[in-house]
């Protein structure tokens, strides 16, 4: 296809969707937010970083436990809902500063209490 036509096949498949989520939201009496979606993929739902790694459908936390990396982003994207830092509009490159900037400040976290307690791992 043309990127005309991909482009309007885009738009209007984007547009069906909404239409079918409104519908949808109306019916069973619940609203839909939209938030930032950039990184939550990449993301520990658990601690709100980007220490872990994700590898097709598994996604891997710093200290080993394995997780689905659908529902890992689900509940990042849940929580998104809250943060005050990270907003719709957002560009996806102040997203990334802000979230190396708490991954970093784990780091520390997890470094003092590594020297505090003696223990190489968390």
């Amino acid at each position: 296809m043309r990127k005309r036509m991909k482009r309007n096949v885009s738009s209007w498949c984007k547009g069906v969707v909404a239409d079918a989520l409104k519908q949808v939201s109306t019916r069973v009496g619940c609203t839909v937010v939209s938030v930032n979606s950039a990184y939550t993929s990449q993301l520990d739902s658990r601690f709100a970083t980007l220490t872990g790694s994700r590898s097709g459908d598994k996604f891997t936390g710093h200290d080993g436990v394995v997780m689905h990396s659908d529902t890992n982003a689900a509940d990042n994207i849940l929580a998104r809902m809250s943060d005050v830092e990270i907003t719709r509009y957002m560009k996806h490159s102040d997203v990334k500063k802000i979230l190396l900037e708490r991954s970093q400040k784990f780091r520390d976290s997890l470094m003092e209490t590594e020297a505090i307690t003696g223990k190489d791992k968390p």
